[in-house]
């Protein structure tokens, strides 16, 4: 089944979550949602990253330093080649400064290193949707902090929310077609502990407020501070609506957010989400000083 072969509210929530996270990465967006959980599932689904068996120019990843393998390195990948049979990955690293005499312009410079696919595969932790011009260059990392952290590389969008729930809906029937059981797990592929970079992740809003990778919140608002990237699903049917409605607005203006308008977003979406009042929606933009 194609996904325009889906209900409009499977659609609405699947194709705003692909743009939002993969397209505008726009920082916040609100779906005021009678079945969170399930909106949650499908936007998951909808902003899932393409991570291929051969790795692609521009994706970015960690990978222990050449001269010192207690730490990792931000390195992107520059571009393959085969050698005597054996496929090479070379990938770019920004070099360490080594003295504060040395002139400005070489504190920016990229380094070059060729590593075979077997030790690039074997050793580097990927970040499907990282960007170069955020990655590169940023501060090593101790590799014993962090394998003591949790690891945020996931195809998918980091979930922060009652992970029990979340599965139950996953594995619901959606009653899409009759005589047949057919859950979001079963349309999306998505399951719960199924691989290094195919499994969902569930983390603490408290960490859900401090990284880099987009996220879905449900029923639970970013803290003020947040300064990412999220969607955030929210029941009308929470006892407590209204005090989260309030923390949205705290969060609105400590992070200067204002609503954006059918003119910010592509006219296939906007169209879509106008179609049928299956949710209210927000999308949020920062404003420009």
């Amino acid at each position: 089944m194609t996904i325009e072969s889906f209900p409009i509210a499977f659609q609405q929530i699947y194709h705003l979550s692909k743009y939002f996270f993969t397209d505008a990465k726009l920082p916040l967006s609100i779906v005021v949602s009678k079945t969170p959980y399930i909106s949650a599932a499908v936007a998951a689904y909808g902003a899932k990253s393409l991570l291929e068996d051969d790795l692609k120019p521009g994706t970015c990843f960690l990978i222990p330093k050449t001269d010192d393998c207690t730490h990792l390195s931000h390195a992107v990948i520059e571009s393959t080649e085969l050698q005597n049979e054996k496929l090479f990955y070379f990938y770019k690293l920004k070099k360490q400064r080594i003295s504060n005499k040395k002139p400005q312009l070489e504190i920016n410079d990229v380094g070059i290193v060729g590593k075979t696919a077997s030790y690039i595969k074997s050793k580097a932790i990927v970040y499907p949707y990282a960007s170069e011009d955020e990655w590169l260059g940023r501060h090593d990392i101790q590799q014993s902090d962090f394998f003591n952290q949790n690891s945020f590389n996931s195809i998918y969008p980091l979930i922060i929310g009652n992970k029990v729930k979340f599965n139950k809906w996953l594995n619901t029937d959606l009653g899409l077609i009759p005589n047949k059981s057919q859950s979001i797990s079963e349309i999306s592929g998505i399951k719960i502990g199924h691989g290094k970079y195919h499994e969902l992740k569930f983390i603490t809003p408290i960490n859900g407020g401090g990284v880099d990778s987009p996220t879905i919140w449900i029923n639970k608002i970013p803290p003020s501070t947040f300064n990412g990237r999220g969607i955030v699903f929210i029941s009308p049917h929470l006892s407590n609506f209204e005090e989260k409605i309030l923390e949205l607005g705290d969060l609105f203006q400590e992070q200067k957010l204002i609503p954006s308008t059918l003119c910010d977003i592509p006219s296939y979406l906007g169209s879509l989400l106008t179609e049928m009042a299956c949710y209210k929606i927000s999308i949020l933009k920062r404003e420009i000083k």
